[in-house]
């Protein structure tokens, strides 16, 4: 059995900067885009995400025995021990903008200054409110 395991769909750009970063910090790592496959071998695959994933989100990666929702570099970095952030990727369409305006991305993946504590400017009570004034 695979130690490590990227369970994705091939159009998520989460599940492509997970594969990106995995593969930037030379960690082997089995890949399996799940709309790629059919019928039984599909069910199966989706069999074994929901145990681990209730959810069935994508990404889900499987790293030892620890299984991590989503794209969050800081998490897998801590899982397969790795300690250094400086090369942290946001997969953020407007990571620029929001290192910019905010000197942090959204999603908080990144920073305008990679070794500097960054808190999140934008939680989900502000930004609903952003969205209903623009309306």
């Amino acid at each position: 059995m695979e130690k490590n395991i990227v369970y994705a769909l091939s159009t998520c750009s989460h599940c492509k900067a997970t594969k990106k970063m995995l593969s930037k910090c030379d960690v082997e790592y089995k890949s399996i885009d799940v709309d790629e496959l059919f019928g039984e071998e599909r069910q199966a695959i989706l069999a074994d995400i929901r145990e681990l994933n209730p959810k069935c989100s994508f990404p889900t990666i499987k790293i030892n025995d620890m299984v991590i929702v989503g794209y969050n570099e800081k998490k897998i970095r801590e899982t397969l021990g790795m300690k250094k952030d400086k090369d942290i990727i946001c997969p953020c369409e407007y990571r620029g903008l929001d290192l910019k305006k905010f000197g942090a991305c959204f999603c908080c993946t990144s920073s305008a200054k990679p070794t500097q504590q960054v808190q999140c400017p934008v939680n989900a009570y502000n930004f609903l409110n952003l969205l209903l004034i623009q309306i």
